[in-house]
C-alpha cells in the first residue's frame, strides 16, 4: 500500500511540475513591448499599447487589461493571436491619430469603453492584462514622463520586463507594428 501511495504522490507531483511549466510558459509568451501615453495628438483616445505573442497561438477571448484605477474588457478584431503577430490595444473612440505609420495587416484590440483603464498615465501607470480565468499574463509599469509623440518601447523583446529594458521611442509616433526603434541587435558571426 505504501508503495502506491508513493507512486501515486510521484505522479501528483510531476502533474502539478507539468502544470506550472505550461502556466509559466504562457505567461511569458505575450509581452506588452511598446506603449504611447503621451500622443502627439489631441486627447487622450489616440492612446495605444503594443502586445507581441512570441509563442504559439493565443486565444484572446475574455483577457482584460487594467491600469492603477479600471479594468476594460478586450475585443479584438481576430481572437486569435499567431506566433510573432502584433496587436495594437486602443480605444473605442480612436481617431486616426497614427493610422499612417499602422502595418496594413494588423490585429487591432479595442477595449470596452472610451479609454485604456482611466486613461494612460503621462508620467505614471501600471498596465496589467490577463486571460479569461484570471491570470496575469504580462504587465508593465512606468514612471517616467515622455516628450508628447514618443512612445515608451522595450529594448530587447525576450529580456526581463526591467525598467533598464524600456526606452523613449527615436521616431515620432513610436512604432506600433514594428521593430521597436530602440531595439538592440546581436549579431551571430559564427
Amino acid at each position: 500500500m505504501k508503495y502506491i501511495y508513493q507512486k501515486i504522490n510521484a505522479r501528483w507531483i510531476w502533474l502539478k511540475i507539468i502544470i506550472l511549466c505550461c502556466l509559466t510558459f504562457l505567461n511569458g509568451q505575450l509581452i506588452i513591448s511598446e506603449v504611447m501615453y503621451n500622443p502627439q495628438c489631441n486627447g487622450s483616445n489616440q492612446e495605444f499599447i503594443e502586445i507581441l505573442n512570441q509563442g504559439p497561438a493565443i486565444d484572446l477571448t475574455g483577457f482584460t487589461i487594467t491600469d492603477n484605477h479600471t479594468t476594460d474588457l478586450l475585443l479584438p478584431e481576430f481572437s486569435i493571436l499567431q506566433t510573432d503577430e502584433y496587436a495594437l490595444i486602443l480605444e473605442q473612440d480612436y481617431e486616426n491619430c497614427y493610422d499612417d505609420i499602422f502595418p496594413d495587416e494588423m490585429n487591432f484590440i479595442f477595449v470596452d469603453d472610451n479609454s485604456i483603464g482611466n486613461g494612460l498615465g503621462n508620467s505614471s501607470d501600471e498596465i496589467l492584462i490577463t486571460d479569461a480565468v484570471g491570470d496575469t499574463i504580462c504587465q508593465l509599469q512606468w514612471e517616467t514622463s515622455l516628450p508628447s509623440g514618443h512612445s515608451l518601447e522595450r529594448i530587447v523583446l525576450d529580456y526581463d520586463n526591467i525598467p533598464a529594458n524600456w526606452r523613449q521611442s527615436i521616431a515620432i509616433g513610436g512604432t506600433p507594428g514594428s521593430v521597436n526603434s530602440v531595439s538592440s541587435f546581436i549579431y551571430d558571426i559564427s
